[in-house]
């Protein structure tokens, strides 16, 4: 069964995926999508799930659940601690 749905762009570029679509998807918060555009298709863009949040992992421990992310490199709360407290020594 083919979804279709209206949304509108808000202050910040945002778009609302309906609740349904994401569901049937099986994204979630967190998740991470690709958004494509090919210039010969005009108005067109691809979406697609690149990472699922509980595939997103610590770059230095390799622990799951990932909350900041510096210069593209997901750190993990207990490594961001530990590096803040080496700077402050």
């Amino acid at each position: 069964m083919e979804i279709k749905f209206s949304s509108k762009i808000d202050d910040l570029g945002r778009i609302l995926f309906p609740k349904e679509l994401r569901q049937r998807l099986g994204w979630n918060r967190g998740d991470i999508v690709s958004i494509t555009h090919a210039e010969e298709t005009a108005n067109t863009l691809a979406v697609c799930l690149l990472v699922k949040q509980s595939e997103i992992s610590c770059f230095y421990c390799k622990k799951p659940c990932c909350n900041v992310t510096i210069r593209g490199k997901e750190i993990c709360d207990d490594c961001l601690d530990r590096a803040l407290h080496s700077l402050e020594e």
